[in-house]
């Protein structure tokens, strides 16, 4: 079974968890919440790990949009109730350091004169939430989207309700337009720091695919949940 370190993702703390993380890979999964909640109830993190790891003949095609196509799906009768997302550039080989440097970031440069200063709560309400730190109360707790706490491992997933993702996507549609704003801080933030991106234009593509993620789980009414492993 997969492993974890520490707390991560997402409440852990940045000055010891660099090092740790950066050999784990990170899963996203969208998912009906009903099913995957009785899915937990029954198997707790087997259930998980079912989902992540399947027999690859298991999984179909599906392909109706561009930002679908980068879905993998489930095998269903009628249709399929939870499928993983796969992440271009940057963080096209699954490994978790993108994404935590993204977090990392945007706590960075949301202290920068650079940044406009309006847009610091809305991206704290969609990027910080959803990668930032769980210990900085700014974010609020991670109440593993409704899951029972019980049956899963805290220390290594994620997880947003249907009704948070919601939150979220309505946070991304408020700042979706303005990304471009952030290019200045973040050029000056890569240029004068270790950081797992060359440039601005690849934080802006992981952000949208983050943002694509959050919109097809909201366009289906699901819930979304990430794991390090």
């Amino acid at each position: 079974m997969p492993g974890t370190v520490g707390r991560y993702p997402l409440a852990f703390d940045r000055g010891e968890a660099h090092d740790a993380c950066m050999g784990l890979d990170l899963s996203a999964v969208i998912a009906h919440w009903d099913r995957l909640a009785e899915a937990v109830n029954r198997d707790a993190m087997e259930a998980i790990w079912d989902l992540i790891y399947p027999d690859a003949e298991e999984y179909v095609p599906h392909k109706p949009r561009d930002d679908e196509s980068r879905f993998r799906w489930a095998p269903s009768e009628v249709a399929p109730w939870y499928g993983d997302y796969k992440f271009r550039g940057v963080a096209c080989s699954g490994s978790i350091k993108p994404h935590w440097g993204l977090g990392k970031l945007w706590e960075d440069i949301r202290e920068r004169p650079e940044t406009p200063a309006d847009l610091v709560d809305p991206f704290n309400r969609f990027l910080g939430r959803l990668l930032g730190d769980n210990h900085d109360e700014t974010y609020g707790p991670n109440t593993f989207g409704g899951l029972p706490i019980d049956k899963i491992s805290q220390g290594s997933m994620t997880a947003f309700s249907p009704a948070e993702v919601t939150t979220l996507a309505r946070a991304w549609r408020g700042c979706a337009d303005r990304l471009e704003e952030l290019r200045p801080a973040m050029t000056a933030e890569i240029s004068e720091y270790v950081s797992p991106f060359d440039n601005f234009d690849e934080c802006a593509e992981l952000l949208r695919d983050w943002a694509a993620v959050v919109d097809e789980a909201e366009r289906r009414h699901w819930g979304l949940f990430y794991v390090a492993d």
